[in-house]
């Protein structure tokens, strides 16, 4: 803080500014001299990356309070230093309270200044706080704060078109602080018919995804959680009492059912498009979305050959493990099929289904041991975006690269061998060209050299390929120019893994899991220069820090988990050179590490 303010640290323009200044140079305390200095003067600061409210409080109170016109702009990332600077110091019976206001506020900028103007008239007492805070989301609690936030992010929702109103409303059918995956708002949105394609190049999914990213580029929904390379994996509402404010002007845009016996009107059912709950025999001829959970059935229901118009079909901790030919093959307008991860192994698809699936984007989960005629009919999917193919053995290799050659769109792929079984991958002479995303799981001969074609690979899993000692295990790998992202488990089985200067340039992310014969793990200089978090785990035999590791300028987080004792002490919090090493680039230590015993 003291840079801050000192002399030096300030940058002055003209010469009869620099005059002024040199009349302070007597004066040995740089705030005073900055006072002094802008007494006289009407000014503008600019603070950019304030981090706590003690800096804040020195800067503030070395600031006159200057002519009329005289103003102060601050930037942070801590939400609490801007209620702090509307309401100067808390009392301690408060602190907790303020807590659940910021958590209200979402940690939005315009919520906490709203907040805090009304706080700042309040006493700060216990009682007060709390009933200001209990009364947030009221339309006529104190101060009527929620009508004062709806009529800030009020105008960023008048001023966007019509079918975004339409997409940001659907938001309200969630309950208040729901995380949204972001996968499944998209198929939402698209099945309500609320995407409207307005070029042929473009899917969809893709326009969906920009209206999402307008509405957060407004601040009407907030991003939870990104990839590493910055693509959205779930979001939410900004504050989801706005979001029932402003809909609550907005006529029939929703309706729930109620399951009352005695309800006299009943909706056109036949019109409906997704059901989230529903009690009544009913057609739904319309269904473009629908999710199946916890069924005991071993196939999906047959009445689903009635849903011609499905788009989107998700099974969630099912039973199934076979979807029946002629229930399929009516779904011609299918899009979407996956299964979550927590299925008991995947599901079997019918060779037959694949003609009638043409028009798919997605397809997870499929089991294809001792199904060899499935393997062959995937080169149908000439539009899938993303695969995953579980129980492959080492004959279905070259049929299955044969197909995977045939789907030019496809951007993330996830194959998985059946227990000990080899991935015999290295047939494909031209590749998906457009594949960001690949996962490998089963033991490999070596790499596929067809992975030196994917110039836009950005993350890839191998997990239990069991590399001999006698190959080289990162030739490949560090050839890839955009790598983002590298999780290596069960990978390698030699005892020294060394990373060469100048190679994995963009590499932010490095796990390095069940290594059982590594022993040596070394970081040339000039190797991963961009590196922010290394993760090392069950590497039984590795008891030193990796060699180099001081290197690494950029990393930040580093977690080793059930790892040899004696690595654990040399890095844990203390005075031992392996933690000053890490000292040298501020590394926040794992505090979540286990030991083995050992």
């Amino acid at each position: 803080m003291s840079q801050i303010l000192s002399s030096e640290g300030l940058q002055f323009g003209s010469k009869t500014v620099m005059n002024l200044f040199s009349k302070t140079e007597e004066i040995d305390d740089p705030g005073a001299k900055l006072r002094l200095f802008l007494q006289q003067m009407r000014y503008l600061v600019v603070l950019d990356g304030v981090w706590s409210e003690q800096d804040l409080y020195c800067i503030i109170k070395a600031l006159p309070n200057g002519p009329p016109g005289s103003k102060m702009i601050i930037t942070c990332r801590n939400s609490s230093v801007v209620l702090q600077n509307h309401l100067g110091n808390l009392q301690p019976e408060v602190e907790e309270c303020t807590d659940k206001i910021l958590q209200w506020c979402r940690n939005q900028p315009f919520a906490i200044s709203a907040v805090g103007s009304l706080l700042a008239e309040k006493p700060q007492t216990q009682a007060e706080w709390e009933d200001i805070y209990n009364n947030l989301g009221s339309k006529t609690g104190p101060g009527f704060i929620l009508e004062i936030v709806s009529n800030i992010l009020q105008s960023s929702f008048m001023d966007i078109l019509n079918h975004l109103k339409s997409c940001f409303l659907y938001l309200s059918i969630f309950p208040p602080n729901y995380t949204i995956q972001h996968e499944k708002l998209i198929h939402l949105w698209v099945a309500e018919g609320l995407a409207e394609r307005y070029a042929r190049s473009l899917t969809m999914e893709h326009v969906a995804q920009s209206y999402l990213n307008e509405l957060i580029s407004r601040n009407l929904v907030l991003a939870t959680e990104r990839e590493i390379n910055g693509q959205l994996q779930s979001c939410c509402v900004v504050l989801h009492h706005v979001c029932d404010y402003i809909l609550s002007k907005e006529e029939n845009f929703i309706t729930v059912l109620e399951s009352d016996p005695n309800q006299r009107t009943r909706p056109a059912f036949e019109k409906i498009r997704r059901l989230s709950m529903l009690k009544a025999d009913c057609g739904l001829s319309l269904l473009k979305y629908l999710s199946l959970r916890g069924s005991r059935n071993t196939t999906v229901p047959k009445s689903i050959r009635k849903y011609q118009c499905l788009e989107t079909l998700v099974l969630e901790d099912t039973m199934v493990i076979k979807l029946l030919e002629k229930e399929m093959c009516v779904l011609q307008n299918l899009r979407h099929f996956s299964v979550s991860s927590n299925h008991i192994g995947g599901v079997m698809l019918l060779a037959g289904n694949i003609k009638a699936l043409s028009s798919i984007h997605g397809l997870s989960l499929i089991k294809v041991k001792n199904n060899r005629t499935i393997i062959k009919a995937l080169g149908e999917l000439k539009h899938v975006r993303n695969l995953v193919l579980v129980d492959l053995e080492t004959q279905d290799g070259k049929e299955l690269c044969t197909a995977l050659e045939e789907m030019k769109h496809l951007s993330t792929l996830d194959i998985r061998a059946e227990r000990l079984e080899f991935l015999d991958l290295d047939h494909m002479r031209t590749p998906p060209h457009y594949l960001q995303g690949l996962h490998l799981e089963g033991r490999l001969e070596g790499l596929p050299k067809w992975i030196l074609q994917l110039s836009r690979l950005e993350k890839i899993g191998l997990h239990g390929s069991e590399l001999r000692a006698n190959v080289n295990p990162l030739e490949l790998l560090q050839a890839l120019p955009y790598l983002l992202e590298l999780d290596l488990v069960d990978y390698y089985k030699g005892e020294k893994l060394i990373f060469t200067a100048g190679t994995f340039k963009r590499l932010m992310i490095l796990k390095m899991e069940q290594f059982t014969e590594l022993n040596s793990i070394s970081f040339d200089d000039g190797a991963m220069p961009r590196l922010r978090e290394l993760t090392i785990s069950r590497c039984p035999n590795l008891s030193s820090l990796p060699n180099g590791i001081r290197g690494l300028s950029s990393l930040y987080k580093l977690d080793l988990d059930y790892m040899p004792h004696k690595l654990i002490q040399l890095s844990a919090p203390s005075d031992g050179p392996a933690y000053s090493c890490l000292q040298f680039y501020k590394e926040e230590f794992s505090g979540d590490v286990h030991a083995l015993p050992f």
